[in-house]
């Protein structure tokens, strides 16, 4: 699961587009490992990493909504 996945973009406004993106980096990880997809250790490995990816676009999204309340 090392190097880079994807890149996804979204609209920090737009739940549908944060979803979306979220959704797009579940599929790109599940795609990833079905080489290993019987692995229960990969398969644990690939739900925190959906998990920790899930964390930051919510994060990203509200850091933007945020800055631009600021502005």
């Amino acid at each position: 699961l090392a190097g880079d996945l994807c890149t996804v973009s979204f609209n920090p406004n737009d739940p549908a587009s944060i979803e979306a993106a979220i959704q797009q980096i579940n599929t790109t990880i599940d795609a990833k490992i079905i080489p290993w997809e019987s692995n229960r250790l990969v398969k644990q490995v690939a739900e925190g990493m959906k998990e920790q990816y899930r964390k930051a676009i919510i994060e990203k999204a509200a850091t933007a909504r945020l800055k631009v309340d600021n502005e």
